[in-house]
């Protein structure tokens, strides 16, 4: 019984393997298709953008505004960089989780030319696309520290005459994809290696072994070195398992132009590596220690049925005359936490069934339709119809944007653990919210007075929460300002707080609407703000989650002041 057991186990672990490891390469496989689909995406807005077609097209800030957006939207790219002909970057916007987008300064801008992937892409033709090794970043000449593994994809940028004006290149960080892999392989005895067609560990648990390609000290590192009896299979097969004294070695074969031609015929691709292993390994010691467990769950049963009869024959007796007692207490207990069980499971499955219709039904739409109207905008000729698809993409804007804002509000007030802090400097996120609100302020004439100070105003927060309640604040105070006027905002400490003001020129506040700025729902008989209202309400939830408050009144002469106070 006992072999028939291991032997049947052990049959079960290997198609397990198997099944498994195709899960991992499904994965890889998904995350290469989006990461095509994002790199043709951009490189149809840089092929429009003056800088690099003739001089014709959009402006280089709406290029840059479009790769602000997408960066910060996809969250998986640390990195979107354009060099000109002879590798000299052009833009290049760094992004990482903990941060807001930001673009690197003209003056520190540097040259690429002598990296490997840009060497790589001079010999593509036009249309196209590149992937290089999945290495570490490397800045300045030197390894980036902390690793950031990532993998660069890239094409070139043609212009109206079809010449070569610049090369595009996204860093794909592999944080997430690496994550979603060891996700897969929970409960798993194996464990699972990603690697080169020259045996280089690109994903394995021992970090030390990783990248071994890199450093001069780690040239070892490789499959032939530590399997070499395996890697002779591995490296020659597609696919297979082998079963050695070393343990199950299940492997896949990922060909990156396999991949990438399955969607359509007309794109060439090509890659620094031009295929990787994927395997997954179960050691010897823990087949052995599988084993045993096996072998011990053959005596143990026999054990605990002779210690179980012993202990229920000698507290039987004991507690024979307080059954009925304590069957009644269990019963009382059993259906309190029933009903509270199931109280809390209607909650949850309104949460739930909540978060799944705005991420859904609501998103992905409005993805769609804004993705069409950049098309539409540059393809109309007709003013008026323009501007009606300027209309229908801000429309389209606040609505996305609403609708992230209230699932993020809904897993702050429902998931209030999950809400980690991180530091924010305002005088920052004013700059930027100065920076998307530019048209806007240049179609009233308005000047924005941002107070000049030495200081460095830091919170403890969410960045796009916070960033969305400035924008709209400011956004509020344009609306209601007249032109030629000014907005100024100024900030200061007092009592260990940071205090936040915004002082306009405009109408101001009747006394119902200031007693009702803030409420979801108020009374039909008078409008607060214009259908401003809401947006108030979500940020006054804002500030109640970062310990702070917003108050606002009516300036003595005239417009109004909105005040926000921060705990330091």
């Amino acid at each position: 019984m006992y072999c028939s057991k291991t032997t049947i186990t052990l049959q079960n672990l290997e198609k397990n393997e198997i099944n498994k490891l195709q899960l991992q390469v499904n994965e890889i496989t998904q995350d290469f298709n989006m990461v095509k689909r994002d790199l043709l995406f951009i490189q149809s807005l840089a092929s429009s953008t003056k800088l690099f077609n003739c001089n014709k097209g959009r402006e280089t800030n709406t290029l840059k505004e479009d790769i602000y957006k997408f960066i910060e939207h996809q969250e998986i790219y640390s990195q979107i960089k354009i060099l000109n002909n002879n590798g000299l970057e052009l833009i290049k916007c760094n992004y990482n989780n903990n941060t807001l987008p930001s673009f690197v300064p003209d003056s520190l801008l540097v040259d690429k030319s002598h990296r490997y992937y840009y060497q790589e892409m001079k010999s593509l033709d036009i249309g196209d696309l590149y992937f290089s090794k999945f290495d570490l970043n490397i800045e300045n000449k030197k390894i980036e520290i902390p690793f950031n593994q990532v993998l660069r994809a890239g094409c070139k940028i043609s212009n109206c005459i079809g010449e070569t004006t610049g090369y595009l290149i996204l860093n794909y960080q592999g944080n997430d994809l690496v994550k979603r892999i060891k996700d897969l392989n929970i409960n798993s005895p194996s464990n699972i290696h990603l690697l080169d067609p020259d045996g280089y560990f690109l994903i394995s648990p021992n970090i030390e072994n990783n990248w071994g390609f890199m450093f001069d000290d780690k040239k070892d590192n490789t499959y032939a070195h530590i399997y070499p009896n395996a890697w002779k299979d591995i490296k020659v097969a597609n696919n297979g398992q082998i079963i050695n004294k070393y343990g199950i070695f299940t492997f896949n074969t990922l060909n990156f132009r396999n991949i990438n031609s399955k969607t359509t015929n007309e794109i060439n691709y090509f890659s620094t590596d031009e295929y990787w292993k994927v395997v997954s390994f179960v050691p010897a010691l823990k087949l052995e220690a599988l084993k045993k467990e096996i072998l011990t769950a053959y005596f143990q049963p026999v054990i605990l049925l002779v210690l179980l009869a012993l202990f229920t024959s000698f507290i039987l007796a004991y507690y024979r005359s307080k059954n009925i007692e304590y069957n009644q207490k269990i019963q009382c207990i059993n259906k309190d936490l029933q009903i509270a069980n199931h109280e809390l499971e209607n909650l949850d499955n309104i949460k739930n069934d909540f978060l799944a219709i705005i991420s859904h039904e609501i998103n992905t739409p409005l993805n769609g339709i804004l993705g069409f109207t950049n098309v539409l905008k540059d393809e109309l000729k007709s003013s008026e119809l323009i501007d009606f698809v300027k209309l229908l993409e801000e429309s389209a804007n606040r609505l996305l944007s609403f609708s992230k804002l209230s699932l993020r509000i809904t897993e702050l007030r429902t998931q209030k653990d999950s809400f980690i802090k991180k530091p924010i400097l305002l005088n920052q996120v004013l700059g930027l919210c100065s920076l998307k609100l530019s048209s806007k302020l240049n179609d009233k004439k308005i000047h924005l007075n941002i107070e000049d100070s030495p200081e460095n105003f830091t919170i403890q927060g969410d960045p796009t929460l916070i960033l969305y309640s400035l924008e709209k604040i400011i956004k509020n105070a344009i609306q209601h300002s007249n032109e030629n006027s000014s907005i100024d905002v100024k900030l200061s400490t007092q009592n260990h707080q940071i205090i936040c003001k915004v002082i306009d020129e405009g109408e101001g506040f009747s006394e119902y609407a200031l007693n009702n700025l803030f409420k979801l729902f108020a009374s039909d008989k008078e409008k607060t703000d214009k259908n401003k209202g809401l947006e108030l309400a979500l940020i006054k939830l804002i500030m109640e989650v970062h310990n702070a408050d917003i108050k606002i009144t009516n300036n003595p002469d005239k417009g109004a002041t909105v005040t926000l106070i921060f705990n330091i």
